[in-house]
């Protein structure tokens, strides 16, 4: 009895030592995109999230994971980049793997989605991508959950809305009951580059783009 509470007990402090400063590889991910367009685009990502435009969590959080017995600890990115700035160069990356002339703008946290506007129509390129995060965190236990509330928009040189799609879930990725942790890491951002796709191979999105 004494062996099994022991190790019972070893299985609590290992998964709750493994739930303590875990970080997730968002920046790595190109997403198959199907755009064409001779146009030089200008991409940039907006966190619009709530916790985030209010300071309670930095720019880099991205979720939590518990330990054994539910204790939340926060993850960040990888990259220890703002979240959005990560998910910037991912899609700049995917663009110029189809051979598009693309320009990373790198955006502050807004309430509001005008500032990054201004910012990409600043750059002088002849269309924008404006991708806003309301809502992006992982949640893990034994299994993960990923919720998300995220929108793109396409804009000509003058600022003006050619184009928009949306996407939002809460999406189960499985789980691992051993290592709860390295599974999300894999699963996570996988799920992400699926996300991004699908808000940015939306067909209105790529028309606009032509």
């Amino acid at each position: 009895m004494m062996t099994r509470i022991t190790a019972v007990l070893a299985l609590t402090f290992l998964l709750g030592a493994c739930a303590v400063g875990n970080k997730y590889d968002y920046a790595s991910q190109v997403p198959n995109l199907e755009v064409t367009t001779e146009d030089r685009v200008a991409v940039g990502v907006v966190d619009q999230r709530p916790y985030v435009v209010s300071g309670r969590n930095t720019p880099e959080w991205v979720g939590l994971q518990r330990s054994g017995v539910g204790i939340p600890y926060g993850v960040h990115t990888l990259s220890d980049k703002p979240l959005a700035h990560d998910m910037t160069d991912s899609i700049a990356g995917a663009l110029k793997a189809k051979g598009v002339q693309a320009e990373a703008v790198y955006l502050q946290p807004s309430a509001t989605r005008q500032p990054g506007i201004d910012a990409l129509v600043a750059t002088g390129a002849g269309k924008s991508v404006l991708v806003s995060f309301l809502q992006w965190k992982s949640d893990t236990y034994t299994n993960v959950a990923l919720i998300y509330d995220a929108s793109a928009e396409v804009f000509d040189d003058k600022g003006q809305s050619l184009a928009k799609n949306a996407v939002s879930g809460k999406d189960d990725l499985g789980g691992d009951f051993i290592n709860p942790p390295g599974h999300a890491e894999k699963a996570v951002p996988e799920e992400t580059r699926k996300i991004i796709e699908k808000l940015l191979n939306d067909p209105k999105i790529l028309q606009a783009l032509q």
